[in-house]
């Protein structure tokens, strides 16, 4: 998709035999739950990580990627990031075009994903940007001491 305002959630939803998104140029708004259900899908292009650019180039933002592109698990073809989200096992490379930040929370739980690609205009990676919770990882949970 490209040069649109907004796309609104879940537009290819269930599309169990898309492989490939590429939105490049949305301009205002990327709706939830895009790719629910699209058990083979291998690489996401977006525009920015989240939301809404203004909201992605927020100091204050969270924006997790894994509730904003799913919402459902699919019994053997999805794995839970450890905080409601669920992430297909064919998804294994994800490109942001934009933005200035990549806030807290964006790739939570993103285990299964090979390649990430962010763009050079990137000047704030925050601190749990990229984290994945021992629970997803096979290691059991700090409060088992």
């Amino acid at each position: 998709i490209n040069k649109a305002k907004e796309i609104e959630g879940s537009i290819f939803s269930n599309c169990t035999k898309l492989t490939k998104a590429e939105i490049i140029n949305v301009t205002d708004r990327i709706g939830q739950h895009l790719f629910d259900g699209c058990t083979a899908i291998e690489s996401i292009t977006l525009p920015f990580a989240g939301s809404t650019l203004e909201e992605v180039n927020n100091a204050n933002s969270t924006e997790c990627l894994s509730q904003r592109l799913f919402k459902y698990p699919v019994t053997d073809k999805t794995y839970s990031t450890g905080n409601s989200g669920y992430i297909p096992y064919s998804l294994k490379k994800i490109e942001i075009k934009s933005g200035s930040r990549i806030p807290n929370s964006t790739f939570y739980g993103f285990s299964n994903v090979s390649e990430i690609i962010l763009p050079d205009t990137i000047t704030v990676i925050s601190k749990s940007s990229f984290e994945i919770p021992t629970q997803v990882l096979g290691f059991p949970s700090s409060n088992n001491k």
